[in-house]
């Protein structure tokens, strides 16, 4: 026998084999289930940021709606003659789910008018209807301090409903 051969027992020994094998498969295994839960994990965070950025935007657009209403309401009550002016402020979130957000006050003409709420940077939108008696001025503003404002921008005697930032 050589010195560099070794016996024919050790050559076929594969213990130690068997312990690599099952540590190198355990460890793939848990890699795969581990990224596969953080892929799984990051499309349901996506999902609910989602879902909340929208019910938040609908909460908003909804009490946004009844102030207008409300002012709807009250400009209704006025005579509309003189200098009436009417004015409700509203405080609203900066923020929807971290992101910021912008109002539109859509007047599409025959159709009732209605507010377009957008999250910033997404496709996230929500639309409110409105129903309202009173004209009202296209506009956008952002969130924060809101004011509706019930007055006769013209002198006329077309009084009519904006939002504006405060």
């Amino acid at each position: 026998m050589s010195r560099n051969r070794l016996p024919d027992r050790f050559r076929r020994d594969d213990r130690g084999v068997s312990t690599t094998l099952g540590y190198i498969l355990n460890l793939s295994v848990a890699t795969l289930v581990i990224t596969g839960l953080l892929v799984a994990g990051g499309d349901m965070v996506a999902d609910q940021r989602e879902q909340t950025t929208r019910s938040e935007l609908r909460v908003i657009g909804q009490q946004l709606a009844a102030d207008l209403v409300a002012a709807d309401e009250l400009a209704a009550t006025m005579g509309g003659d003189g200098d009436d002016t009417l004015e409700i402020e509203r405080q609203l979130p900066r923020e929807v789910a971290g992101r910021t957000y912008s109002i539109e006050l859509r007047n599409p003409g025959s159709d009732q008018p209605y507010l377009r709420l957008s999250a910033t940077g997404t496709d996230i939108s929500v639309r409110v209807e409105l129903t309202l008696e009173t004209p009202v001025v296209e506009s956008s503003v952002n969130g924060e301090q809101i004011l509706i404002r019930y007055a006769n921008p013209d002198g006329d005697s077309t009084y009519e409903l904006e939002v504006k930032n405060a």
